[in-house]
């Protein structure tokens, strides 16, 4: 969330933890890291098959859409 803090809480077996994710530019943060890693300072966060993954998603949702079936991803 870019204008406020988020709370994650967890609760396990009575035991609550909130992780509290500050505030920021989620787009701003990707294009830096992608800078860096087109750069050569760091690797993707992401390799190739998360960005097929993406894809084949992205493409099973339009069919879904056009057809108005589910789709299959493979």
């Amino acid at each position: 969330a870019k204008d406020f803090n988020v709370e994650i809480r967890i609760t396990r077996e009575n035991d609550p933890e909130i992780i509290v994710i500050p505030a920021t530019n989620q787009y701003t943060l990707m294009i830096e890291h992608f800078g860096d890693a087109a750069c050569g300072l760091c690797p993707p966060r992401y390799g190739e098959e998360d960005a097929l993954g993406n894809a084949r998603t992205i493409d099973a949702a339009f069919q879904s859409v056009k057809t108005k079936r589910p789709a299959i991803i493979r």
